[in-house]
């Protein structure tokens, strides 16, 4: 059900609840937001799809990740495999532009803030957590064999990105981040005649911007 409320000199009110099944999994719904009116005259697409325009949250439970698997069809991950069968997704919005996602399924949980300019696409993250089992049969694709699913985690406490130019593409140079990712302790095979024992490896890397200098550390040992 999705019902909109506009009473005159008042903030518009938009809830939806709704359930479908969908891959054999019973999908739901739910939305609560507010908007202030458009201004007289204002791009009523524009107004619409500008995150500053709505405050409240929406989420979607129990999503078959076997229906998005087409738009990974040429990569090595298998979502019901990588991901988990299903997923939730969950959005909430503020004052301003600032913006909190999260998903989480079986195998991951992430969550991220963001504020975002809607008029040149420029992007401050102030909080990007992951954290991921990684499936044996994936990490092969990419020469590594273990002999149990890695646990990682990643963390990107600050990350900017620049305006988007009409017509053009961002430029990556001008991308400042920070970011660590840590994997806990692991056996890896097929590489001496016993495996090899990794212990807790972090990574670390710091670029501001990633055109001038990109610092990398990186802590383990085995």
């Amino acid at each position: 059900a999705l019902r909109v409320q506009a009473p005159a000199g008042k903030p518009i009110g938009l809830a939806m609840n709704a359930a479908v099944e969908l891959g054999g999994s019973s999908m739901s719904a739910q939305a609560q937001m507010s908007a202030a009116r458009p201004a007289a005259g204002a791009d009523i697409v524009a107004w619409a799809s500008d995150p500053r325009t709505w405050i409240g949250q929406a989420t979607v439970k129990n999503v078959p990740t076997a229906a998005l698997q087409r738009f990974v069809k040429d990569t090595p991950i298998v979502l019901a495999r990588d991901v988990g069968p299903t997923v939730d997704l969950s959005l909430q919005t503020g004052e301003g532009a600032g913006v909190n996602l999260s998903v989480t399924s079986q195998r991951v949980q992430a969550a991220a803030r963001a504020i975002v300019d809607s008029a040149t696409g420029a992007m401050q993250g102030d909080g990007i957590t992951l954290q991921a089992t990684l499936d044996p049969e994936l990490l092969a694709q990419f020469g590594t064999t273990v002999d149990a699913p890695l646990q990682g985690s990643a963390s990107v406490p600050s990350l900017r990105t620049p305006p988007i130019p009409s017509g053009g593409s961002m430029d990556v140079a001008s991308v400042s981040v920070e970011a660590s990712v840590q994997v806990q302790p692991f056996q890896m095979l097929g590489v001496a005649p016993a495996p090899i024992q990794v212990e807790a490896l972090t990574l670390a890397a710091k670029g501001a911007p990633l055109g001038t200098l990109v610092d990398f550390t990186v802590q383990g040992s085995v």
